[in-house]
């Protein structure tokens, strides 16, 4: 089973948020590490209750008589081998969560593994050790991005991306953030106006751009929309999922004052293998940027 197989599983099971992990290989298949051929689940004690109540089976493995199987599940109420003695709430509070399931962290993963030492973990290790390798030889910004960062003397972190979970939604459930740390930069052109005119707008992840008046009325402009993918490479240099103000030269550009108001956002890297964190003020160190109130709507729910 791929990691999405094993979230559409869990998505029908439906079971209590807050009650269950995905632990095992599980969380190895989410990140696109190997595939599963089961779903191993630690529950609370009071879901185990449920579970065998509803007509899961006792499954003696390995002298384990606590363990219930059903389908391709098999779930637990403990979780531990050697000094490796995880509780539950200890687990969700590092879990990866996807498409809200969520999956035991890659640090616990290895940690079981290791204390584990079977043939088989210890070939799960050596993938593990290859993945967070490729993730650190991609953690590299966009050159002209570092260069910018360099030039204008920038403050950031720069954090590894899986490319294929550089999307805001994707990359805040998977890494941890939420919405409201992620800073989106997005290029907006006027149309129906020649030579077109375009900006760099930097908005929460919890808002939306107001394209039709706030950025019409910046540009002087009646009609603007947001820029495609192949318009943002072609002027920016960058990716979506990775668009980033830095090195993008003889555009306006305007940041939502709620951006300014966080303690540090997250943005990409110019790429979609980067991601930058930093104290959102820093912005202010570019030359073209604009602080505009109300330049994005909540969006509500």
């Amino acid at each position: 089973m791929t990691g999405q197989d094993i979230i559409t599983k869990m998505k029908e099971l439906d079971l209590p948020q807050g009650s269950f992990i995905v632990v095992g290989s599980g969380p190895l298949a989410v990140v696109r590490i190997r595939e599963t051929q089961d779903i191993d689940l630690l529950v609370s004690p009071h879901l185990r209750a449920q579970l065998a109540a509803a007509g899961w089976k006792v499954m003696r493995k390995a002298n384990n008589d606590r363990l219930l199987s059903w389908d391709i599940f098999e779930a637990d109420d403990s979780f531990s081998i050697g000094n490796y003695r995880p509780t539950l709430a200890e687990l969700l509070s590092r879990a990866l969560v996807v498409e809200g399931i969520p999956f035991a962290s890659l640090q616990d993963v290895r940690a079981w593994k290791t204390a584990a030492g079977r043939p088989k973990d210890l070939a799960d290790l050596a993938l593990l050790n290859e993945y967070e390798n490729r993730l650190k030889s991609t953690a590299t910004l966009l050159p002209a991005v570092q260069e910018a960062i360099d030039s204008y003397g920038i403050e950031a972190d720069v954090l590894p991306c899986d490319p294929e979970l550089a999307d805001t939604a994707a990359f805040c459930e998977h890494y941890g953030y939420t919405l409201e740390q992620a800073a989106n930069t997005i290029l907006v052109a006027s149309r129906k106006v020649e030579p077109t005119t375009y900006a760099l707008c930097v908005v929460l992840g919890t808002t939306k751009l107001d394209v039709n008046k706030k950025v019409c009325e910046l540009l002087g402009v009646k009609r603007a929309s947001f820029a495609d993918a192949t318009t943002t490479i072609e002027l920016t240099g960058m990716q979506i999922g990775g668009v980033t103000p830095f090195s993008a030269k003889d555009i306006p550009l305007y940041i939502d004052s709620r951006v300014l108001d966080q303690p540090s956002v997250v943005m990409g890297g110019g790429n979609r293998s980067s991601k930058l964190i930093l104290d959102p003020k820093e912005l202010l160190k570019l030359p073209s940027a604009q602080t505009i109130e109300n330049l994005a709507k909540i969006v509500e729910g």
